[in-house]
């Protein structure tokens, strides 16, 4: 491992809150190889007591300590406690059986890491808890640029777009795909989505080390992912070298405003040019994108100025992107509706208050995306989009669909998320006309005048989901006008490749208990459920996350029986204020990692079983009564090292 790597990883570990959160305390050891094998262990426990700030204790004390004291203070000093001790240059094996006796052998979620540059080490091979793999790091700009000229073109160009981020810029995957999706980089399959492949070229690139993954979630997938910095100046070389940006100064390619950056583009949305002649020269621009995160009126009129101007003066008009997320209240020109070509429009996070009517003109889009915006009513032309891929609405200011021509062609939709559904909306012959969808993203509000009307229209959205085929993603929300959970009259899945069900409102137990066996991420809320749910969700052999939000259960006892949750991971219990006892077999849970109790109040207490559950790294506790804790700190001692609370997070949850 390179020393500049090792300080990266040693200022990550000292400065990282998310580590220093989590771990209770920490230390990075350098093993001096000259001491040999039999001093290096009372090296090694001395150091972790120094960087524990314990040395004042060691001083005290008369004598020098034995290596056997110094062992036995280590060992009593991270007994319960979360550590994370890094132990550099680790060369033989004798080394870590001795080290190994100087750290508590009770699971409590702590962390070793060995570096050692010898990959031959016997212990590598060895079985442990944990599996060490040799990890490929970049090496010199030589090495760097041979491993880039090696790739294929298709990756290539891949990986040159994340230049067009700001350095150290966190990329959603979600948006990197579809933006490579839109430009046309992705080789096309017939076996295979488009998306799909560009899925796989972006984790072709996390094995090559060149893209490292962000932001992990509950489920393993990442919510973002960062071009590797080392690469960052060979990678910008490649790419000036094969034209990737512009081929002269006067053919550019793609576009970035980086507030801030004094570059010609900077120059011209910030000012006037004084001729239109510079303009001309983003005729061939495929990408533009802006940064510009400012706030108050003025960025978003400079930026409509300039997208005017670029337009007229015959600039844009082969644009493939147009993705201006978190420029607030950027101003669409008309001109906007000559932008024929246009794929990918991304307004997120600008708070646009509504799209401009000649959108209507962008027939060609592929992703539209207005998610986290105040646009409450789509054009009427959203209907007639018939190479709409990915619709992202806003779900918290009811984006609406209105009218419905009879010509609906909507047979290319993947993704609808966060659309608003109430009596009014098209869903028969109008909505469900969208046959493709992978992820699919309701909320219905139902009012007390229109209750007959509702309940035909979740009818109608049931029999539209029971025949989406390709349906991965289901999250369907039935409130009333008050904001309360309501009847979601919807019968038993069948979707065969459906991983992720996240359900708020009332249900029949039958569609709990014949829920597709391969789910993998199911969550609950104001269910209502009066028998309890553990019986039937325990035996789905994929399951790993699970969360039971307020009213998902009104029974007073739930019970986890031997063998059940063979897979499940993540635990989640909130607000089920009913629930008074919960029984744990031995033989249950034996997956479970991560466990959160959150405001059940009458929970008695945790069952004793999982003390016996080694995966369990974390116990959360969070709003919770004083007694409950203290029983369990006083009766579960094993559990209590795992637990960790949170007594100010008390948000509504259904």
């Amino acid at each position: 491992m390179r020393d500049a790597h090792k300080e990266a990883l040693q200022e990550l570990i000292s400065t990282d809150n998310a580590i220093t959160r989590h771990f209770d305390c920490h230390a990075w050891v350098h093993v001096p190889e000259e001491l040999g094998c039999a001093s290096i262990s009372g090296y090694t426990v001395r150091q972790i007591m120094e960087q524990q700030k314990a040395k004042e204790e060691l001083a005290s004390t008369s004598e020098a300590p034995t290596e056997e004291v110094l062992k036995q203070k280590v060992l009593e000093m991270l007994m319960h406690k979360r550590y994370l001790i890094v132990l550099d240059e680790i060369q033989f094996i004798e080394v870590w059986q001795q080290l190994e006796q100087v750290f508590p052998k009770i699971s409590t979620g702590s962390r070793i890491i060995l570096i050692t540059s010898e990959h031959t080490c016997p212990f590598l091979k060895s079985s442990s808890k944990a599996i060490f793999d040799p990890v490929k790091l970049g090496g010199l700009p030589s090495e760097t640029r041979g491993v880039l000229n090696s790739l294929p073109l298709y990756l290539r160009q891949c990986l040159h777009y994340f230049l067009l981020f700001p350095a150290q810029f966190e990329i959603p995957t979600r948006r990197i795909i579809v933006l490579w999706v839109a430009e046309g980089l992705v080789c096309q399959n017939e076996l295979e989505s488009d998306e799909d492949v560009a899925n796989r070229y972006l984790n072709r690139l996390m094995e090559l080390e060149m893209v490292v993954a962000k932001r992990e979630k509950l489920n393993g997938k990442f919510k973002a992912c960062q071009l590797k910095e080392h690469i960052r100046e060979t990678l910008s070389t490649t790419a000036k070298e094969s034209r990737f940006f512009q081929d002269t100064p006067k053919i550019i390619y793609r576009l970035v405003d980086h507030h801030g950056t004094i570059d010609s583009c900077f120059i011209q949305i910030q000012g006037n040019p004084k001729t239109s002649t510079s303009l001309k020269n983003y005729r061939n621009v495929l990408s533009f994108m802006s940064f510009n995160t400012q706030e108050g009126n003025k960025p978003g009129e400079d930026l409509g100025n300039f997208l005017r101007k670029c337009i007229s003066a015959g600039g844009f008009l082969e644009l493939r992107v147009l993705d201006l997320e978190k420029v607030f209240r950027p101003k669409l020109p008309e001109a906007i509706c000559d932008l024929m070509l246009l794929k990918y429009l991304g307004l997120r996070w600008t708070y646009l208050e509504h799209l401009p009517r000649y959108v209507n003109k962008l027939l060609n889009l592929h992703v539209l995306d207005v998610k986290h915006t105040y646009i409450s009513v789509l054009p009427r032309s959203i209907w007639r989009m018939q190479y709409l891929r990915h619709l992202y609405l806003s779900e918290t200011y009811c984006t609406k669909f209105v009218g419905c021509p009879s010509d609906v062609s909507l047979d290319e939709l993947q993704t609808l998320w966060g659309a608003f559904i109430d009596e009014n909306t098209y869903v028969r012959n109008g909505l469900d006309t969208a046959r493709k969808i992978r992820k699919l993203g309701l909320s219905c509000r139902s009012t007390s005048s229109q209750n007959s009307l509702m309940a035909e229209q979740l009818k109608v959205i049931n029999r539209w989901i029971s025949n989406l085929e390709l349906l991965e993603v289901l999250r369907l929300k039935s409130r009333d006008e008050n904001g309360k959970a309501s009847e979601l009259l919807l019968e038993p899945l069948r979707n065969e490749k459906l991983s992720t069900v996240y359900l708020l409102g009332k249900l029949e137990p039958s569609v709990v208990y014949e829920f597709p066996e391969n789910l993998l991420d199911i969550t609950l809320s104001g269910s209502e459920l009066n028998i309890d749910p553990m019986i039937c969700l325990e035996k789905l052999p994929q399951l790993r996350i699970l969360r039971l939000l307020a009213q998902s259960v009104v029974c007073r006892s739930m019970r986890c029986s031997k063998g059940g949750f063979p897979q499940l991971k993540v635990l989640k219990i909130w607000k089920v204020e009913n629930l008074e006892e919960w029984e744990v077999e031995e033989g249950a849970l034996l997956s479970l990692k991560f466990l959160e109790i959150r405001a059940c109040t009458n929970l008695k207490m945790l069952p004793n079983a999982l003390q016996h559950v080694d995966t369990l790294q974390e116990c959360m506790l969070t709003s919770m009564p004083e007694q409950f804790i203290d029983q369990t700190k006083d009766r579960q001692p094993e559990l209590w090292a795992k637990i960790k609370l949170d007594p100010s997070a008390d948000q509504e949850q259904i």
